[in-house]
């Protein structure tokens, strides 16, 4: 056996050694903040897979009002029920329809955002790549089964000294299209699934020790992860230079674990133990009582400060969850397929209301922790939530809709509808999001040919 083989079976146990160590530690409260100094943001990268009921542009015929004639069968996504325009929030142009409904209560919260394409998801159909795009605006790689590049949570939280860059989270399989956080081309962040294990990774020593034990936990941590950049960099002679790409990426993650180990809290409000149950993952009546888990702890991260980057997701593309507790058999890529007089339509519309009512229970969690500066972490949040497909029986991943949740600080007013024309790319709309956090200088998000530059008119 080569001496290659050895240190690298060597360096993976490092690895692996180095990973445990780096469990979080709990902390009671969000980071201190005083009154002048501004408040960190959230971000939310929310998906669900198989898209919405969402009519073409081309079904609609406008009074001279710029009001829609519409069949008595449609059950569209926006609210005013038109498009091709931008407008404010409110219910002179028709009721909210049946599927967003339960966000009304924070409609001067939300922007929806109409008209984006995805066009790094062009591929052999509109579900696969969803995921692998949604945050990134990069084709896929390697058959479609990773990211091309680096996901908008991942960007975001370089310059976050919080115990994780981001915590990702999801209701379905952890499939190739549930990879929706990725620190670079073919670097996936797994999702947890189950709340258990995601609230013992993320909590793990909130019942430990005391300052003095958690000294040394800190310190073991930082002698393991000294060790393993040792190897790492031991390594380095020995490596081809298609695998120095790759070390170099394990190097950095270590780096980023080093400055992180010291990162601390203090007592602040929405922070607390949490009481997580167990599930049975393959049981789909459990799924809301998951949900509920697992948006638990995403807000309860968020208020103990322990990260300021989240991905949900529900669902993937060709399978995954049945809404059994809804009284309905069909998984969601199925009822996405069924034709618009089909008579089962209202089944996907109560399929698409409950994934609503999930996003607004945890707007509701984020809106009731306040702040240092009397607002909320609502108001210093921003959610981007969409799918795969504008619209699933066609396949079509042009005139996909987004909902955009929260204010980011003040950068972003809600209460609106804001249309595009249908050739406008969404990594517009990452390349804004990054604006709105501050990084300014950044002139592309994703493939640098598929941006041509911010959304104008959406953010501050």
């Amino acid at each position: 056996m080569s001496r290659l083989t050895i240190r690298r079976r060597s360096l993976l146990k490092q690895l692996g050694l180095a990973a445990a160590a780096t469990v979080p530690v709990f902390r009671a409260g969000i980071r201190a903040a005083k009154a002048d100094q501004p408040i960190p943001q959230r971000f939310i990268g929310m998906f669900h897979a198989n898209g919405w009921r969402v009519a073409p542009r081309d079904h609609y015929a406008y009074e001279p009002d710029a009001r829609p004639r519409q069949r008595a069968d449609d059950d569209l996504f926006f609210p005013g029920r038109r498009r091709d325009a931008s407008y404010a929030l409110d219910e002179s142009l028709g009721a909210w329809p049946v599927a967003t409904e339960p966000l009304r209560p924070f409609a001067d919260s939300l922007v929806f955002v109409d008209g984006l394409y995805n066009a790094a998801n062009r591929g052999p159909n509109g579900h696969t790549g969803g995921g692998l795009t949604f945050l990134t605006g990069t084709e896929p790689i390697q058959g479609f089964d990773h990211a091309g590049g680096i996901s908008l949570d991942r960007f975001l939280a370089r310059d976050n000294l919080t115990r994780f860059p981001s915590i990702n989270l999801g209701i379905g399989d952890r499939t190739v299209t549930a990879k929706l956080s990725n620190n670079g081309p073919a670097q996936p962040n797994r999702p947890d699934r189950d709340p258990m294990a995601a609230y013992t990774r993320i909590f793990a020593d909130f019942a430990a020790g005391g300052a003095e034990e958690l000294l040394h936990v800190r310190a073991r941590r930082g002698s393991l992860l000294d060790h393993a950049a040792s190897e790492l960099v031991s390594m380095q002679p020995l490596i081809s230079r298609d695998d120095r790409p790759r070390l170099d990426a394990h190097l950095e993650a270590i780096r980023s674990m080093e400055r992180r180990l010291d990162a601390t809290a203090v007592e602040g409000p929405g922070c607390g133990p949490l009481d997580v149950g167990r599930f049975d993952l393959d049981d789909d009546m459990a799924v809301p009582a998951r949900s509920e888990a697992l948006l638990d702890i995403l807000a309860t991260a968020f208020a103990c400060d322990l990260t300021r980057m989240a991905t949900m997701f529900y669902g993937y593309s060709t399978g995954s969850y049945l809404p059994v507790w809804l009284g309905i058999y069909e998984h969601l890529h199925a009822m996405s397929h069924w034709q618009a007089d089909d008579p089962r339509q209202a089944e996907y519309t109560e399929a698409l209301r409950w994934i609503s009512e999930q996003v607004a229970g945890l707007l509701e969690r984020l809106r009731q922790i306040p702040t240092a500066d009397g607002e909320n972490l609502l108001h210093h949040s921003l959610m981007v939530w969409g799918t795969d497909n504008g619209i699933g029986t066609f396949h079509t991943v042009k005139d996909i809709p987004f909902i955009l949740a929260g204010h980011a600080g003040g950068a972003l007013e809600g209460g609106r509808v804001v249309s595009y024309p249908l050739e406008t790319t969404h990594n517009g709309l990452l390349l804004s999001i990054a604006h709105a956090f501050g990084h300014r200088d950044v002139e592309h998000f994703g493939n640098p040919l598929l941006s041509d530059g911010p959304l104008p008119g959406l953010f501050r």
